[in-house]
């Protein structure tokens, strides 16, 4: 995950964010509503239910990486001198 890899996928978190930042709680409903709607066929309705529990596996799974990643990415680490040696720091800017 590079700042690179961020900014290539701006939009599609752009179209994620206006689906669903309406919800209290962000479980991602309404862009795996209309995941279902484009990825599967109208006669697989029976499918729909398993396809938004798979679809929630992933996108739970991404945002735990996604964060981890970002705080790799946006994070300094500096060594400062004690009077005990040299002591590592990690500087967060999220």
């Amino acid at each position: 995950m590079t700042l690179k890899t961020i900014e290539s996928r701006l939009d599609e978190y752009s179209a994620t964010y206006l689906l669903d930042r309406q919800e209290d709680n962000w479980v991602y409903l309404l862009t795996r509503n209309q995941c279902a709607k484009n990825c599967l066929a109208e006669h697989a309705n029976k499918d729909v239910d398993g396809f938004m529990d798979l679809m929630e596996d992933v996108i739970d799974r991404s945002r735990d990486r996604i964060k981890k990643e970002f705080e790799k990415a946006f994070r300094k680490v500096v060594w400062i001198h004690t009077p005990q040696g040299w002591l590592k720091k990690i500087r967060s800017f999220n």
